[in-house]
Formats: structure tokens, sequence, C-alpha cells
């Protein structure tokens, strides 16, 4: 099963890579399309639980053979501005969803902290744009990415600590 899987990702991903589509929009959809159109579903989702790990890893290998890396002070500030943007886009508009969905609970404002942690999918973008647009700009894109994407990584339970805590302290309350 996990054979035939991962040859149709193979396939998926090379004939849309070879008609200038993303490999990763196009492998979602695969995705999509075979677990709400087949039965297997239920045999599927243990298989990928229990792969999920390796596969994972020999990602990141793979996006460590491809990154090219440098540093410098322009770099550093596109990766702090990134993750200052980040953080106002996940803190700021709390207040405003909180009316607009008429949440019955009263989550702190710093709640949306708990989001920061964006996983492999960040990654995987980052990388399936790379590998379509290869240009010097995409190089520094990456870049801005790996390092953004591997700091709010480190921070992340942080802000679920910070955002959970609060929530504990005014129920306890």
């Amino acid at each position: 099963m996990l054979v035939y899987l991962l040859g149709l990702v193979f396939f998926v991903s090379g004939a849309s890579f070879y008609f200038n589509l993303l490999p990763l929009y196009m492998s979602m959809v695969l995705g999509i399309t075979f677990s709400n159109l087949t039965r297997i579903h239920e045999k599927l989702y243990p298989l990928l639980l229990s792969t999920e790990k390796p596969l994972y890893i020999t990602f990141l290998i793979l996006v460590g053979a491809l990154w090219e890396v440098y540093f410098d002070y322009r770099l550093a500030l596109l990766v702090g501005l990134m993750i200052l943007l980040r953080f106002m886009a996940y803190i700021l508009p709390m207040p405003l969803f909180k009316v607009i969905l008429d949440f019955p609970l009263n989550l702190p404002s710093r709640f949306g902290l708990s989001f920061l942690s964006s996983g492999g999918i960040g990654l995987a973008f980052a990388v399936s744009l790379k590998l379509a647009f290869p240009l010097p700009l995409t190089d520094l894109f990456l870049s801005v990415a790996l390092f953004g994407i591997l700091i709010t990584e480190l921070v992340s339970p942080w802000g679920v600590r910070m955002s959970i805590f609060k929530l504990d302290k005014e129920e306890k309350k």
C-alpha cells in the first residue's frame, strides 16, 4: 500500500512538474481525491501515521541538500521582519475574531501565539516554490523561510505556554 501511494505521489509530482504546475498542490489534490473517493482510507491513515516521521526526516535531509546556506545582515533583517509580521498576524486580530465569531470563552489576547508552529507545510511550500522557480530570488526566499520556520518552531512552545497558562489562570479564578 505504501509503495503504491508513494508511486502515485511521485507520478503526480513528476507530471505536474513537467506541465509547470506546483507539485505540492497537485499532490494535495491527489490526497484529497484518494482519501475521499476510495474506501481504503481506513487503512490509509494508520499507514501514513506510522511512516510520517521517517518520511519527514528524509524530506528534511533533501531540503538540507537543496539549501545553499548563507547569512548576512539583509537576510537577518528579512527574517526579523517576517517573524515580527507573523507575531502581529497571530496577536492583533484576536479581539476582532472573538467579536465576529461570538466565541463564548474569554480567550486571552495572546491566544493566537498558540498557532505559531507551522509544522512541515511551510517548509514544503518554500521548497516547492524553490523547485518550481529556480531564480536567485527564490534562494533568498528559501533562506528566509527556513530561518523563519526554524525560529518560530523553537519559539512556538513558549507561545503555547503563554496562551494556555494564562487561560488556566483565568479559569481558576
